[in-house]
């Protein structure tokens, strides 16, 4: 598995077909370590289904299916999931110091990404890998009396980095 074909940390999912019924028979993590990834397992001849969730990439059809994968005997299949994802980098600042803030990320109504970000003395920039699509961004201020929620919308397409 990888992001913009460097190696990603994703935890797949191997399903067996046969007879009519889904049954987990395999998968693993990748993690971003040429140690780790690509997943090896060694399976029966039959049809499996294969599914990848990435670790750290959020938005609606983040997670990957191949279906009706077919194994024969003796055979090394070598299956591979690219993911194109661009990126948000937000942050807070307030009288000059970082500020941390609740961010809220929706797509097509669905929430696909709800935490705090911690203000570090560092004022750095949080990044946040998205799939591409149209995103509302809710930012809110922690321990703010009297803050109103931000909103804003904005696309990310893949291979870009949109400052906030």
């Amino acid at each position: 598995a990888t992001n913009h074909w460097e190696l990603w940390d994703c935890v797949i999912h191997i399903n067996s077909l046969e007879g009519g019924k889904k049954k987990s028979v395999g998968g693993g993590r990748t993690y971003a370590s040429p140690n780790s990834n690509p997943l090896t397992e060694k399976l029966s001849p039959g049809s499996y289904e294969v599914r990848y969730r990435p670790r750290h990439i959020h938005g609606e059809d983040w997670e990957f299916v191949e279906s009706r994968v077919e194994i024969k005997a003796e055979e090394i299949l070598d299956l591979k999931q690219d993911y194109q994802t661009g990126k948000l980098r937000i942050g807070a600042e307030r009288e000059g110091k970082s500020q941390s803030i609740d961010l809220l990320i929706r797509s097509n109504g669905k929430t696909v990404y709800n935490k705090r970000i911690s203000g570090s003395s560092k004022s750095e920039l949080r990044e946040i890998v998205l799939m591409p699509g149209q995103y509302e961004f809710v930012v809110e201020a922690v321990r703010l009396a009297g803050s109103s929620p931000r909103r804003f919308s904005a696309s990310i397409e893949a291979g870009t980095v949109l400052e906030k």
